[in-house]
C-alpha cells in the first residue's frame, strides 16, 4: 500500500502516474481551495482507471461529479460530521467572547 500527496502545483507529467495508480482518491470539498484539474469529474476519472472510491474531507461534494462517478461504478464518501464538536464548541465560546467584548478590552 502507498500514500501519494498531490499539490495543486503538481505537474501533469507528475500527476499522471499517481493518478493512474490509485484505487481510492481523497479530494478537498472546498472548491476555491483545489485545483480545477484535480476536481472529480469524468476526464480525471479517465485518468484514474483503478480508482473504486472518491471521498471528500468535509460535508459537501463541490469537488467531485457523483454522478458521474455513479456511472463510473465509483463509490463517492465524505467526513460529514467528524468536527461537529469542535465547531460547536467555537461557535458557542465565540458568543460568548463577543457578549462579554473579550477581543475589544484585550485590545
Amino acid at each position: 500500500m502507498r500514500l501519494d500527496k498531490l499539490e495543486n502545483e503538481s505537474t501533469d507529467d507528475a500527476a499522471g502516474p499517481v493518478l493512474a495508480a490509485a484505487h481510492v482518491y481523497q479530494v478537498g470539498s472546498a472548491r476555491d481551495e483545489i485545483a480545477r484539474k484535480f476536481h472529480v469529474d469524468a476526464a480525471l476519472i479517465a485518468r484514474m482507471p483503478g480508482v473504486l472510491v472518491v471521498s471528500t474531507s468535509g460535508v459537501g461534494y463541490d469537488t467531485v461529479d457523483v454522478e458521474a462517478c455513479t456511472d463510473a461504478g465509483i463509490l463517492v464518501v465524505n467526513q460529514a460530521g467528524g468536527n461537529r464538536e469542535a465547531v460547536a464548541e467555537h461557535a458557542l465560546g465565540m458568543l460568548i467572547a463577543l457578549s462579554k467584548r473579550i477581543p475589544e478590552t484585550n485590545q
